[in-house]
């Protein structure tokens, strides 16, 4: 299982660390291009097609791996109703694409929904395929396709901008992508497993009871996750919408490329250990302590160097961005670390208590940045970090408690890769200080480089035999 494991992240790795490459410049690129504007008018379009998403899934590939389902009559009926869920959902965006452009108080989005829906029924033709790949440990073959398809739409983004296509060439970019995913996921897949004229929904009453609750989880969570874009684009424009959608973008970056890749493959093999409550607390602690020496010194570094790097890399229009990735660097340092306890929870089968956390937390969150709106951008941003923080640490615990474990374990396993980040955190400050008559370039090689190396030598000096048997493990080396 470790052996699978361990090739499905060195395969998920790859793939994401391509796309963050490939985020990195094309957001570069299209910053200077297009304006804050644009950025935030797609923001919007991306939050309301990412809603109806989930609408498309109905939460069942999820149950599809939980429940580790084969019976091919099963995932044929669950194929055709997610094909009915992608056409009706495509239909009811278009036909509310006057409303909710209303809502957002952003008439452009009229002839931009439209365009972005037909990516509902399409994602539908791939996303049962992609599950039970996933649901088989075949992540080679996920990663080589995401790798392909990510490529094409960032040249096509590219391009467009720099044919002058403004807002379109972000939606185009975007939806290539992810069409041609799911057209190539469809192809492997039905080769695979045909898919039968059969649809009898009675055969899936247990898929469809786990998928209720999911379906309710991803949708108040995507709200939630969401609701700072829609009252920020709502309340205060899509100018400042844009500018908060950039710093999001940096400070997300471990969440969209890191964490995806664990939960990929951790799910099905926690999935498998449901039963065995000793090992699974085992697992994720081994997986929390392995993501941490990850996820802090990026999240660390970039709080520290941003004030160099943004306006360096997206321009000096872009240098307000600068305190918004600050702040947002807080709540990305806790979903770094406690990102894998969701997982944890799909697995167990807590759905129900996934719904209502969610939803309360999206309650939390809304009211919190409605109070603060008439403070300005930034005082938003602080109030959706202060509320963020304070539900991530009670996450945590909750988690633990089903799992008989507790926090204080929990702690222990970061404590390592935390030290080596805060040793790291001082030597950058230092060339920040030192550094500075030096040209904003020169200044951010000095800071990445140190702090790299000082973060590494500090790591191998506390956790050297740990981190070496995992490098080994994740490259395919014997032990």
């Amino acid at each position: 299982m470790k052996s699978v494991a361990a090739t499905g992240v060195r395969w998920g790795a790859t793939a994401s660390a391509q796309r963050a490459l490939l985020m990195m410049i094309r957001l570069a690129v299209l910053a200077r291009l297009l304006s804050r504007r644009d950025f935030g008018v797609v923001t919007m379009v991306s939050v309301v097609l990412g809603y109806a998403q989930a609408y498309v899934d109905l939460g069942l590939s999820s149950s599809l791996i939980q429940k580790q389902e084969r019976d091919v009559e099963k995932l044929s009926t669950i194929f055709w109703l997610n094909m009915i869920a992608g056409a009706v959902t495509c239909t009811l965006l278009i036909a509310l694409r006057t409303p909710i452009a209303n809502l957002m108080k952003e008439p452009e989005l009229v002839g931009l929904i439209p365009v972005a829906a037909i990516q509902l029924p399409i994602s539908a033709l791939g996303q049962q395929f992609e599950a039970l790949f996933q649901r088989d440990l075949n992540f080679k073959l996920i990663a080589l396709v995401q790798m392909a398809t990510d490529l094409v739409g960032t040249v096509a983004a590219i391009v467009l901008a720099l044919a002058g296509h403004g807002v379109w060439s972000l939606l185009i970019g975007s939806l290539l992508t992810a069409s041609l995913n799911s057209l190539t996921l469809f192809t492997l897949g039905f080769r695979r497993w045909p898919v039968r004229f059969a649809f009898r929904p009675s055969a899936i009453k247990a898929h469809l009871r786990f998928g209720a609750y999911q379906l309710g989880n991803v949708n108040l969570g995507y709200l939630t996750s969401n609701i700072d874009n829609v009252l920020i684009g709502r309340l205060l424009g899509a100018e400042a919408l844009g500018l908060y959608s950039v710093a999001q973008r940096l400070t997300q970056m471990p969440r969209k490329y890191i964490n995806p890749v664990i939960s990929k493959v951790a799910f099905p093999v926690f999935a498998k250990q449901r039963e065995d409550k000793t090992r699974l607390s085992e697992s994720l602690l081994r997986l929390q302590r392995s993501l941490s020496y990850v996820n802090l010194p990026l999240i660390v570094g970039l709080m520290l160097v941003s004030p160099v790097l943004v306006p360096l890399v997206y321009g000096p229009k872009w240098a307000s961005a600068v305190p918004l990735v600050q702040i947002l660097c807080v709540v990305a340092l806790l979903n770094g670390i406690g990102g894998p306890t969701q997982i944890i929870r799909t697995a167990l089968g807590h759905v129900r208590f996934n719904f209502h956390w969610t939803w309360s937390s999206g309650v939390a969150y809304a009211l919190a940045m409605w109070v603060a709106a008439g403070y300005g951008l930034i005082a938003m941003v602080w109030a959706r970090t202060a509320v963020g923080f304070m539900l991530g640490i009670a996450m945590i615990w909750i988690t633990l408690r089903f799992i008989d474990s507790g926090l204080l374990a929990f702690l222990s396993t970061i404590k390592k890769p935390a030290l080596a980040a805060g040793v790291m955190a001082v030597a950058v400050y230092l060339v920040i200080v030192l550094a500075a008559p030096a040209s904003p370039l020169v200044r951010l090689l000095l800071e990445v480089s140190l702090g790299a190396a000082v973060y590494l030598g500090t790591a191998a000096l506390l956790d050297r035999e740990f981190i070496s048997k995992n490098m080994r493990l994740l490259l395919g080396m014997k032990s």
